[in-house]
């Protein structure tokens, strides 16, 4: 999925506006649904797919495909036993 190629000129700003493509993943585990967000121009996971993480604070780090860590926004979390 690519991302839209849009530029404008703000209204008597004389700037450009820029798009970006959000993807948002829910991971559920054995007592947590997690709730992220990064910007990309592509989706890192498929559904179904294990995924090995970290929460920091409000981020999330993932190992990509190529073993470097990656950064995302953690939106929320939730406790659904225990």
């Amino acid at each position: 999925m690519e991302g839209p190629a849009v530029s404008a000129t703000g209204a008597g700003t004389g700037g450009s506006v820029t798009y970006y493509d959000f993807f948002t993943y829910t991971v559920q585990t054995t007592d947590t649904r997690y709730i992220f967000e990064e910007r990309t121009n592509k989706p890192r996971f498929a559904e179904g797919q294990p995924i090995k993480f970290a929460i920091e604070k409000k981020n999330w780090i993932v190992l990509d495909e190529k073993g470097k860590e990656k950064k995302g926004d953690l939106k929320g979390t939730k406790k659904t036993s225990g």
